[in-house]
């Protein structure tokens, strides 16, 4: 198992009904493939996190640097792992647009203590947490 995550650039503002579908194409694209995680959209930026066999996952990587919708995609993360985090999340696609359901991930991840990367995932997530923000776009992908 692995875990890949990385950042990029929205190359236009994205409105609701766009992310509705395009989290939507995600979730299944990536739960026929056994393929679990986690994608934060906010104010143009997109954060995913993936787990996976490497090989499925190697592949979708490359699918995700040749889509156009978004540019500057930089991996910030590559690792084995123990386990998935995102496994039992939350099934199909939600929107987190209130602080509550912001810190009911915050604090899912907090409490992934055997999780070998919960720790880095939640650091890496913490930017996408700022109480000044009016909303974050999630979809969460469960094989």
């Amino acid at each position: 198992m692995r875990t890949i995550v990385y950042i990029s650039n929205a190359v236009k503002l994205i409105e609701e009904k766009h992310l509705d579908e395009l989290f939507y194409q995600i979730v299944q694209n990536n739960s026929s493939k056994d393929i679990t995680g986690i994608l934060l959209y906010k104010e143009g930026t997109f954060i995913q996190i993936l787990e996976g066999k490497q090989h499925p996952l190697n592949h979708l990587f490359k699918t995700i640097n040749q889509d156009k919708r978004h540019n500057n995609i930089t991996k910030i993360l590559d690792r084995r792992i123990r386990e998935r985090l995102f496994n039992k999340y939350r099934t199909g696609f939600s929107t987190l647009n209130n602080y509550g359901q912001q810190d009911d991930l915050e604090t899912f991840l907090k409490n992934k203590n055997g999780a070998s990367h919960s720790h880095s995932v939640l650091a890496l997530l913490s930017p996408f947490f700022n109480k000044q923000s009016t909303q974050i776009n999630a979809a969460n992908i469960e094989a």
